[in-house]
């Protein structure tokens, strides 16, 4: 049992997927098995053999369940995502309330320790709040890429939490992974006086309780050995000292591992109103000029690897990169919102290869953060790169091509002494978008970001015209 896919899947007979419905979800279900559709109660709402149209009328997790073995196809054509409103309507719903101007300014405080791009920002944010429209909210707030460096030293103040590096793990596989209690809490508010509004992300439902714990608690493993701190993972007999060599232990007893090099748009401001996402990018003015007028205008981009494992002892999915909390392997457990899209890179099919390079780039994460970046929070992170460029990393060392955007490692550090890692090469020949402005940048936006936007009109033309 995990969560139904759109698309094609294979699903063994007697299973059944789960998918989080948000009210008035439609779907199209085909296979060549009988389908039966549960609602959150245990009760069939729909079922037929072959293919099934099916409404999810009320919120809750619904259970697609097969008789038989089959490649399920699934396709959403209503209500396929949590409900989002934009910065605007959380202004109206507040009527402006100003502790939400104080929550913003405070955020861009932290984001921008520029005086100037500082106070253009905040000058900006005045006016907006002071127009009833809030009409210049769509594009706020607008970053030149240039001036990205400006917000390295900053960027690792926002708060995050992440598995420690630190934390040696020593024991059975089966007993550090434990059970399936899985704590599934909403975003918490974001200060007192604004007890609807939160910051992060809602927990993903679809997923099991044991494979929403052992996502979490595998996260912690991998970082673990990674960071070459001692720890040692017993599984089957074999003591394991590092995530290349876990990784090649669960692909000998029986376990899939799915690799993935996925890109979204960041959502580092990350705020909710009840149950609803806010629809809230930072824009990144490329400085590209567009032959239709003005510049590429698009909003950060986020990218990470993934892996998907499943088997007979691990059933889990978690990624790697360079966050705001430093370089870790993050348990793949909440739903990011719809607003920020989802396309794929091609990813190597050296799973294990993938695994060593995450392990290689923590490992070294861990010398620059008392070296080069020595003081500077989270890690260096914004100035030894972001999530981008760890990501860069691995999908260079295995497929030898470097399609993400924008790479923000600062220039300075390729005059560094090489650390002799195996990464030296690679980090020298990544582009240092904040510090040059690369040939390819259009070719990496593309590869970042979906063909299409349903949400902005303007973004949607961009995105045609690039690709």
């Amino acid at each position: 049992m995990g969560p139904l896919e759109w698309g094609t899947q294979w699903v063994a007979g007697g299973t059944a997927l789960r998918v989080e419905s948000y009210g008035a979800m439609a779907l199209s279900l085909a296979g060549g098995a009988h389908l039966t559709v549960l609602d959150p109660a245990g009760e069939t709402v729909a079922e037929g053999t072959g293919s099934l149209d099916v409404r999810l009328e009320s919120s809750g997790v619904y259970r697609v369940a097969v008789d038989a073995d089959t490649q399920l196809f699934a396709q959403c054509h209503a209500a396929c995502a949590r409900p989002e409103i934009t910065l605007a309507d959380l202004l109206g719903k507040l009527d402006s309330d100003p502790s939400l101007h104080d929550e913003i300014n405070a955020r861009m405080a932290e984001l921008v320790p520029d005086p100037d791009l500082r106070a253009q920002l905040s000058a900006r944010l005045d006016a907006i709040f002071a127009d009833p429209s809030h009409a210049d909210l769509d594009r706020f707030p607008t970053v030149p890429l240039h001036a990205i460096g400006t917000l390295r030293p900053a960027l690792g103040a926002v708060p995050a939490q992440a598995p420690s590096p630190d934390a040696v793990t020593f024991g059975e596989l089966s007993d550090l992974l434990g059970g399936c209690d899985a704590r599934r809490d909403p975003p918490p508010p974001i200060r007192p006086e604004l007890p609807e509004v939160g910051y992060g992300h809602f927990p993903n439902l679809a997923l099991t309780d044991c494979q929403f714990a052992h996502s979490q608690r595998l996260a912690q493993i991998l970082t673990s050995l990674g960071a070459n701190n001692g720890s040692v993972v017993k599984y089957r007999g074999a003591e394991l000292r590092s995530p290349a060599a876990l990784a090649q232990a669960l692909l000998n007893s029986g376990h899939t591992i799915d690799v993935r090099n996925e890109r979204t748009y960041a959502n580092f401001l990350s705020l909710t109103f009840g149950d609803v996402n806010v629809r809230w990018p930072v824009w990144l003015d490329t400085g590209v000029a567009l032959p239709s007028g003005g510049n590429l205008v698009v909003p950060m981009g986020h990218s990470h690897h993934a892996w998907r494992i499943v088997g007979p002892d691990v059933d889990a999915r978690v990624m790697f990169y360079l966050g705001i909390s430093g370089a870790a392997f993050f348990a793949q457990t909440n739903v990011r919102p719809a607003w920020t899209g989802e396309t794929l890179a091609p990813a190597s099919h050296d799973v294990v290869a993938t695994f060593d390079w995450a392990a290689r780039y923590l490992a070294r994460n861990r010398i620059e953060r008392t070296t080069v970046a020595q003081g500077l929070p989270a890690d260096g992170y914004g100035y030894v790169g972001v999530c981008n460029d760890s990501n860069a990393v691995i999908e260079f060392a295995t497929m030898g091509t470097i399609t993400a955007f924008p790479l923000l490692r600062a220039a300075s550090l390729d005059t560094e002494a090489p650390l002799g890692d195996g990464l030296d090469d690679i980090l020298h020949m990544l582009p240092h978008d904040a510090d040059t402005v690369a040939p390819d940048t259009v070719r990496r936006v593309a590869a970042m970001t979906p063909r299409t936007c349903d949400w902005d009109a303007q973004l949607d033309m961009q995105l045609k015209l690039i690709h």
